[in-house]
């Protein structure tokens, strides 16, 4: 997240009214993956993600807090810091809607700091 714009990967997505401009990524239904979440910005970014829940792993290595214990859809990264989540894609694929995950600051979402992925069939 950030790196001098508000993007994710690098990537952000520009026309949000048009069919998907940005997958990020085809992730096979059934799997449990570590995504590492780093901001490179001086401000913190929360990341939310649509219709699939995480747990947090650890941020900068460390043991989360007891408040961000259990399943969430949304943590906040501080600038300068790696937050590690546990994803389940399981239940529901869908070729034609993908899932969503970006910043929910809005003006960070209306400047497109914000992907997708579909859950597909292996």
């Amino acid at each position: 997240m950030g790196g001098g714009t508000v993007a994710i990967n690098g990537t952000r997505m520009t026309d949000m009214n048009a069919v998907p401009d940005v997958i990020n990524f085809q992730i096979p239904l059934g799997s449990i993956e570590v995504w590492e979440v780093t901001n490179n910005s001086g401000m913190a970014h929360p990341l939310h993600l649509h219709n699939r829940h995480f747990q947090v792993l650890d941020i900068d290595g460390q043991p989360p807090p007891p408040e961000l214990m259990g399943w969430k859809d949304t943590v906040i990264v501080p600038p300068g810091q790696v937050v590690r989540v546990l994803v389940e894609l399981v239940d529901t694929t869908d070729p034609r809607l993908p899932y969503m995950f970006h910043c929910p600051i809005l003006e960070h979402e209306d400047m497109g700091m914000m992907g997708q992925f579909f859950i597909v069939d292996p």
